[in-house]
This record gives structure tokens, sequence and C-alpha cells, in this order.
């Protein structure tokens, strides 16, 4: 139960001189609708004075997430307003921080904000980041942020950036970083996505996994059943095939009757798996 006049103390403390004490009042508005005497239990109808209390804590947060001098404070503000996004006025709150605040990390808690509560075009703007000139740092936790979205609408898009950035590694090591960020999110992606985008998304993840200009896009791992190690493993034993001949690799020998027994209980491989299964062998050489 929530005390009468809480949310009104809370908002005064927003505006404290001490910074510590403004980072913890916005951190507790969030989620809050009863700013303003209808919020303290008057009469009247209870829907619009619910969206009237909302609306005002909407502008605390936004106002504090503008303006606050304090990065620290700005970020509270900014996962404080997860809770309201994606109501307009937040969302264009955070929109604005995460394409013009000083501070990345700030940047990049208002883009985590934004994929929280499923903003409307937060896809779409994840890769915008992603294919900028921004900071590197940026770039790889809006590709990240992807992962967590999880919009298969956003897989051909990022398997076009893959792959440039792939070609653009060899001198560019921001570009390198970027995609072995992307080469965890399209294992994820591949995962759930229909048969014909898990076979390409397997195709560029092997051909990946088979380029030995780039070790670290080799060694990019997700965890979860349906990892980029997974993807990777089979190419890999295709690869040794392909100049160690016919011989097994030893470790492969070792966990055989493991490998055996996960594949007994799955029933129904998935897209990527099969996708995995019917790549030709050689295809390193």
């Amino acid at each position: 139960m929530r005390a009468d006049g809480a949310a009104s103390l809370l908002a005064a403390l927003a505006a404290d001189g001490d910074p510590g004490v403004r980072l913890a009042s916005l951190a507790a508005l969030a989620g809050r609708d009863d700013l303003g005497a209808a919020g303290w239990g008057g009469g009247g109808d209870a829907g619009g004075d619910a969206a009237r209390g909302r609306d005002a804590v909407d502008r605390v947060l936004a106002t504090a997430l503008a303006g606050d001098r304090w990065p620290e404070v700005r970020r509270a503000a900014a996962v404080a307003l997860a809770a309201a996004c994606p109501r307009t006025g937040p969302t264009c709150a955070l929109e604005a921080a995460a394409d013009g605040d000083d501070d990345l990390d700030v940047r990049g808690d208002a883009l985590t904000s934004l994929v929280q509560c499923r903003a409307p075009g937060v896809g779409a703007w994840l890769l915008a980041v992603a294919r900028g000139d921004g900071a590197t740092e940026l770039r790889t936790r809006a590709v990240s942020l992807l992962g967590a979205l999880a919009d298969l609408a956003t897989t051909a898009d990022l398997l076009a950036g893959f792959r440039r950035w792939r070609g653009q590694a060899f001198s560019d090591d921001a570009a390198l970083q970027v995609a072995r960020g992307a080469a965890v999110v399209l294992g994820q992606l591949g995962a759930i996505a229909d048969a014909a985008v898990a076979t390409d998304v397997a195709d560029t993840l092997l051909d990946a996994a088979c380029d030995g200009a780039f070790a670290e896009l080799q060694r990019r791992r997700r965890p979860g059943s349906a990892s980029w190690a997974r993807a990777a493993r089979p190419r890999r034993s295709r690869c040794w095939a392909s100049w160690r001949g016919p011989t097994r690799p030893r470790w492969r020998t070792r966990r055989s009757g493991r490998w055996r027994a996960a594949a007994a209980e799955r029933t129904e491989p998935r897209p990527l798996d099969a996708a995995l299964a019917a790549a030709p062998l050689g295809l390193c050489s």
C-alpha cells in the first residue's frame, strides 16, 4: 500500500541538491501513477486520475534524464522510464537520450529501456546505432540488445551488417568488435527462425567459423541450447577433415557418447541444426 502524498514528496526530492537523494527518489518513482492531488484518494474519475498521475511522474523522470548534471542520476531516470515506455512522452525522452547524451552509459541504458518496453521501431533504431560511426562500446551494446529484443525482422539487416563488418575488420578494429557481437546474436536469431532464414544464418556463421584470418570470430559463444558453439562445431570438424584426412579429432572421440545421448533426446531438429547438418564436407578447403 502506498502512503498518501509519497509521490509528491519523491517528486520534490528529485530536485534535491544531493545527487544521491535525486537518484534514490527517481528509482522510487518508477511505475507510480499517484503524483498529484488526484492521486491522494480524492473523488473523481479514477482512471483519469491515474493517467494524470502517470503523466506527472513521466515528466519528472524525463526532466531528470534530459537535464541532470550527474550521469548516474540520468542513468537512474533512464532505467525508471522503462516502466513508462512505450507511452509517447517517455519514449521520446529515451530516444533523445540514446541519440544525444554526452555519457555512453546513459545512452546505453536508454537503449536498454527502449528494448525492455519494446518501443515501436526500436529494432531499426538499434541497427542504425550498430551501423553508425559512434563509439565502439555503444555499437556493440546495440548489437547485444538486438539479441535481447529477439525480433526476427532484424535478421536480414544484421546478416548484411555482419558480412560488411567482416570485410572491414582487416583495417578497422571497431568493425571486428561489432562483428564478434553480431555473430553471437545471429546464433540466437537463427535458433528461432524458420528454415529459410536459419539456412542463411548457418551459411554465414559457418563461413566465419572457417575463416582463419579472424580467430576472434571463431571463438564467439552464446549460452543456451542453440549456441554459436553448436553452429561452429559441425563445420569445424569439416574444416579439419579437409586437411587432416579421415582421422577423427581426439576430443570429439572422447565426447561422442555424450553427443549421441543428447541427440537422442531431440525428436525434431531446429531449422538451424538441420541447415548445419546439410552443409557439405570440405567447405573450408
